[in-house]
């Protein structure tokens, strides 16, 4: 029997050290090079108190994707359209799960013209399905190596003008 899709929720605190975890675990896709030790920074950023902070910072907006009680993935959003995180279980690649979460928090983000993402490497070819395009080299920022990129919204899903009167 094919398992039930996962349930996309708004993360709350409590589902910090779950979502450091996650992430923490995927390190080896996104470190500088195969072998090499994370920045301290952003080791310390997914401590379960700081991750917990963010949550519940209203500039951040994160929802995970869920299934029998287990975080299979997580996107956070920052000052609306920056995509900080966007992880995905290992066993769950190429299933779909981070197209639901990145179609969630575009649904969420409906007035945006612009989002903007400092994409790993390993993540480039997933950002490009979603209409993101790189907008330099990749460069190493705060320790890690990352290839900006920027989704416009299409013209022809631009949001009509409001009409006053």
């Amino acid at each position: 029997m094919p398992e039930s899709p996962p349930i996309l929720r708004a993360a709350v605190a409590a589902d910090a050290a779950a979502i450091g975890a996650l992430i923490l675990d995927l390190a080896p896709d996104f470190a500088p090079q195969p072998s090499a030790a994370l920045p301290p920074a952003f080791t310390a950023s997914l401590a379960p108190e700081r991750l917990a902070q963010r949550i519940d910072d209203p500039d951040h907006r994160f929802w995970v994707a869920e299934r029998d009680g287990r975080i299979l993935g997580v996107i956070a959003l920052a000052r609306g359209t920056h995509v900080l995180y966007l992880f995905v279980d290992r066993s769950c690649h190429r299933g779909g799960v981070a197209r639901a979460l990145w179609e969630r928090a575009l649904a969420q983000t409906a007035a945006a013209q612009t989002w903007t993402v400092n994409a790993s490497v390993y993540a480039v070819p997933v950002y490009r399905r979603f209409g993101f395009e790189p907008t330099g080299p990749a460069e190493l920022r705060n320790g890690l190596r990352c290839v900006p990129m920027r989704r416009d919204r299409p013209a022809d899903h631009a949001q009509p003008p409001r009409q006053t009167g």
